[in-house]
């Protein structure tokens, strides 16, 4: 069974995210190291993020434009849409978890930095989570 369009974009944005937001904590983990411990988040990790979207952003345009070459794109049908929504909700669910754990860790530290930091990896968790279960569902054939 050959993957369709919209499972290539799946891959790309997967692949995206993981090595562009993968870089970015491992980035910030490594300035932290060098730096005093930072209450607050610091204009090196707005740069880092900001290089991080870029860099997405680039990986997105340019898979999408490799794959829009070689595969025609059909317009999304009701499978589809009943995919996302599914996939939709357990990502939500992984959202809503992180947020719960950024408000725990606003409570418990000082500064706005590690509340920032969790969000900002459940989000993108969510995100892996969402495109995970639509894949498998595609492959299901849900």
């Amino acid at each position: 069974m050959s993957m369709t369009f919209r499972e290539k974009s799946l891959w790309i944005t997967l692949a995206g995210l993981g090595l562009t937001f993968g870089g970015y904590f491992y980035s910030a983990h490594l300035t932290s190291l060098h730096l005093p411990v930072e209450k607050d988040l610091a204009p090196h990790h707005a740069g880092l993020f900001i290089g991080a979207t870029a860099v997405l952003v680039l990986i997105l345009v340019a898979g999408h434009i490799v794959i829009a070459v070689f595969d025609r794109r059909t317009e999304p049908d009701e499978r589809d849409r009943s995919i996302e929504l599914r996939a939709g909700n357990y990502g939500a669910f992984v959202l809503a978890t992180g947020v719960f754990f950024a408000l725990c860790a606003a409570v418990v530290t000082e500064g706005n930095a590690i509340m920032a930091h969790v969000l900002l990896g459940f989000w993108v968790l969510a995100e892996g989570v969402e495109i995970v279960c639509q894949l498998a569902l595609y492959r299901r054939g849900a």
